[in-house]
């Protein structure tokens, strides 16, 4: 553990409370892996720093350890990052619905990856890798493009248009 410094903030009674500013390194499981990175807290003034329940996320970034936990797996086992994602995702041309419908993923899972509030499943790795693949993404699409007529009504996706987007007009 180490002291990295001192912080006060004003609370809703508009008080001001002092922390102090420690970081230490922990393992986490992320994935079923065990990851270890050093997390910073902010701990009361006064309170014991090695009590991990008076450990506080920092209010002023509250997600910085989460952040940077998601940001050293992906870097560590190759995982792309929301941005790329994303990006893959729009050069092609497709909506979010689209694109879950195409990769067989949740909308709501695929939606909250691009929104970094969740880390993609070694399965939805495989998956998201093909947005950055389109000659492998035409072919799956193309193979399976019965199935894919049949779950676009449900899932608010007008497949034409997806074939069209894709270059897979008959």
């Amino acid at each position: 553990m180490k002291i990295i410094g001192h912080t006060t903030t004003t609370d809703i009674m508009n008080n001001d409370v002092a922390y102090t500013i420690i970081e230490l390194t922990e393992t986490d499981i992320i994935g079923g892996d065990p990851l270890e990175n050093t997390h910073r807290y902010w701990v009361p003034a006064g309170a014991d720093i090695y009590d991990s329940a008076n450990y506080l996320e920092p209010l002023d970034e509250i997600n910085i350890n989460f952040d940077a936990d998601y940001h050293l797996y992906r870097q560590k086992f190759g995982f792309l990052y929301p941005a790329e994602i994303t990006a893959a995702r729009e050069k092609l041309g497709l909506t979010l619905p689209e694109t879950a419908l195409v990769l067989d993923l949740p909308l709501k899972i695929l939606t909250r990856i691009e929104q970094r509030l969740q880390l993609q499943s070694y399965t939805q790795e495989i998956a998201l890798r093909l947005l950055s693949q389109p000659t492998s993404l035409r072919t799956l699409v193309q193979q399976h493009r019965d199935l894919i007529v049949a779950r676009a009504e449900a899932n608010q996706v007008d497949s034409a248009a997806l074939f069209t987007k894709l270059d897979l007009t008959e």
